[in-house]
């Protein structure tokens, strides 16, 4: 997410797309299906495809001037980006949310932590039985000690 987004900031011509949608455009400029004699032709215009990804899909109607109609997205966005999204949300948590935004403002800190997430997420494999332990950043336990201490003098 976050080369997403600076490559969108600095690039303001590209428009990073998801895969699904990438994969539609790239029928959408080459369209082709099989014939019952396994023949390749070009997709007529009202005909659908169907893009499959693992755990979700979407129907495309191509419309008469070539362009592509969204019919059906039946996918849940259970992803990684989902998975990450949880992650954060559960740090927030445990670390109160003015400390976790504060840390945030430290882009290079956030993004390295974002990095060993993924790394260890790659790594996991439950049947293992080994842990997989993320080192958390000092500055953020530290923030978090500041956050209790100023708690504890408002008694």
């Amino acid at each position: 997410m976050f080369i997403r987004k600076v490559a969108e900031k600095r690039y303001h011509k590209i428009k990073i797309v998801l895969e699904p949608e990438a994969s539609s455009m790239f029928l959408r400029d080459n369209p082709f299906h099989f014939t019952e004699r396994m023949h390749i032709e070009p997709f007529r215009p009202g005909q659908c495809h169907i893009l499959v990804d693992i755990g979700a899909g979407t129907s495309d109607k191509v419309t008469e001037d070539g362009n592509l109609i969204e019919i059906l997205s039946a996918g849940i966005h259970e992803g990684g980006e989902q998975i990450n999204k949880s992650f954060f949300n559960a740090l927030e948590e445990l670390f109160f949310a003015e400390v976790f935004n504060e840390f945030k403002k430290d882009n290079m800190r956030l993004h390295m932590l974002e990095k060993d997430f993924e790394e260890i997420k790659h790594k996991f494999k439950p049947i293992d039985g080994i842990p997989n332990v993320l080192q958390l950043d000092d500055k953020l336990l530290k923030l978090l000690r500041i956050q209790e201490a100023n708690n504890l003098k408002c008694f």
